[in-house]
Order: structure tokens, then C-alpha cells, then sequence
């Protein structure tokens, strides 16, 4: 049974993440201290202004997943860009869409369903398109979104029957890196299961367990220690895919692992079992480096 779902040189540095060019930078928000006037006699709104200035920007991250119940089997993929740069990466894929228009016939404002896409489900285009260019389309929005300078993607797989284990296991894991990174974000994802997942997220930012891989906290000597994920703001905001093509790229990430880690020789025949790897460039690594693609995993 092939998935079923609810359902763009050389590289450059990324924006934030690894960059060098963050390491020192200091957040500074409205409120975090007193109000001060300086000897000039500064105003207040003066100071407010100073200092929203001075505050790191917000990265937006966009999760759809991909799924094959009959194996038992869910990929999330979460697409991180930072605000400063997401007209930039949005114009991009624009500009990429036009060509599909042109090449294709799929027009900018046409879903992409990656399993459709790739299967020869629906007509995107009044054209007739075989399963390989299908195939060919694919790996180019893939291709695609490495060209882009300011994409990086998290990506967490394990049984589908444990979907929520493996949501909390990437919430952390994103909480953690945006920690190391001194970033904060905002999650936007594809709708389904509203309330079952900003239920989660609500209590995983008051009460959040996390056991030590040692047994033991250091200086506690408890087994687990309470760490909310407050890096991640407020509830879930969800879209309509439809209207998102950030949402839709990131259906075409997790769609790509999915078959990378569970191939079916339907797929197989086009190369969508190795498609995942034109994505390596902006995997993030911290996640899991036991794994060379930062891959969160649920056994």
C-alpha cells in the first residue's frame, strides 16, 4: 500500500545554525529589564526602540509528515527559515514555480501533493506528464530548495503507531538546537489533528520530563529533569496546505525520506528511493549525530 497522507552552485552559508557570524550575538526583548533613561535624557519609547532593534530574529518552521500504515512507518519534516530571509527564499520559490508553469504546465498556484506527484495521481497540468517526469520534477524541487541560502530541515522518523512519541522526541530535539543556536520559532503546520497537537505542545512547555542518558541528573540525582520547550512559542498555527508552498515543500521532504527509508519498486524504478540524499547539504546534523543525516529516530 503506497503512502497515504491528509493530506527549490555552490553552497552557501546559512543564516543562522552553524555560522560563525552568530556566535556572540545576544537577544534583547521589551520587557526582559527595566526601562532606563541615559544621561541625554533618552525617552522611554526611546529605549523600547533601542532595544526591539537589538532582538534576534524568529525562525518559522513549516512540519507536514508522510506516512505508510501498512508498514508501520511516519516521517515529520520541519522546514526552518528565518524571518529576515524568508521573502528571499519565497521569491525563489516563485521563480521556480513560474518555470514548472512554463515547462510543465503546473501552475503557481497548484497543489503539490508529493505521493500524488509522484505516483501519477491527479492532474497537476492540463499536459500529460509520464511517471518519470513526474520523477524528474521531484527531484528538481528538491534540488531546488538546496539552491535556496536559507533553508535548513529537521526530520524525525519512527512507527506510526507511536506518532506522538516521535512529535514529542522532535519537539525536543528542535528545542534544544534553537537553544544552541539562541534562537526562538514559531511552528506552522498542515492541518489535521489541531487539538491533539497543540494539546501536546501546551503541556510538553509547563511540563516536560526528560530523562538523562547517564540514569542520573547531575546535582539532583533525579532520573529525569523537568525541561519546558520554550524556545518554541506559542500554540501550533495551522494552514491549509494548499496556501503554503513552504508547507508543501516540507510534504516533499518527508515524502522523500519515507521512500528513502521504506522503498516500494514502483517508486524505486524512478530513483525516489535515493532522492532524500540531494537533500543532505542542508540536513541538520546536531539533531542526532549518531546519524549522518541528523535524523531523529524512534525505534
Amino acid at each position: 500500500m503506497d503512502n497515504r497522507r491528509r493530506t527549490e552552485g555552490s553552497p552557501k552559508k546559512r543564516p543562522y545554525g552553524n555560522s560563525s557570524d552568530n556566535v556572540g550575538r545576544v537577544a534583547v526583548c521589551v520587557g526582559q529589564t527595566p526601562l532606563e533613561f541615559n544621561s541625554g535624557g533618552m525617552q522611554a519609547h526611546d529605549v523600547r526602540r533601542e532595544k526591539l532593534e537589538k532582538t534576534r530574529s524568529v525562525i518559522l518552521l513549516y512540519m507536514d509528515d508522510s506516512y505508510d500504515q501498512q508498514a508501520d512507518f511516519l516521517v515529520f519534516s520541519v522546514l526552518a527559515v528565518k524571518d529576515d530571509c524568508w521573502l528571499t527564499e519565497f521569491d525563489g520559490i516563485k521563480d521556480f514555480r513560474s518555470q514548472l508553469r512554463k515547462q510543465h504546465g503546473i501552475g503557481v498556484s497548484e497543489e503539490i501533493h508529493a505521493w500524488k506527484l509522484v505516483s501519477g495521481r491527479g492532474r497537476p497540468s492540463a499536459k500529460i506528464l509520464t511517471k518519470y517526469q513526474r520523477s524528474v520534477i521531484f527531484k528538481d524541487i528538491l534540488t531546488m530548495m538546496v539552491n535556496l541560502s536559507g533553508l535548513q530541515i529537521f526530520n524525525a522518523c519512527g512507527p506510526f503507531t507511536q506518532h506522538a512519541r516521535l512529535f514529542e522526541r522532535l519537539m525536543n530535539r528542535i528545542n534544544r538546537t534553537l537553544e544552541t543556536w539562541k534562537e526562538r520559532a514559531v511552528l506552522i503546520s498542515d492541518e489535521g489533528k489541531e487539538e491533539f497537537f497543540n494539546r501536546l505542545r501546551r503541556r510538553m512547555a509547563v511540563y516536560n520530563p526528560i530523562p538523562s542518558k547517564y540514569g542520573r541528573w547531575q546535582g539532583t540525582d533525579e532520573a529525569t529533569k523537568n525541561i519546558p520547550i520554550h524556545r518554541i512559542l506559542e500554540d501550533i498555527f495551522f494552514k491549509d496546505s494548499a496556501h503554503s508552498h513552504f508547507i508543501q515543500l516540507a510534504d516533499c521532504v518527508a515524502y522523500a525520506l519515507l521512500r528513502r527509508e521504506k522503498p516500494v519498486p514502483s517508486k524505486s524504478k524512478y530513483g525516489i528511493d535515493q532522492a532524500f540524499d540531494i537533500l543532505k547539504p542542508i540536513t541538520i546534523k546536531v539533531t542526532n549525530p549518531s546519524d549522518p543525516d541528523g535524523i531523529i529516530r524512534l525505534k
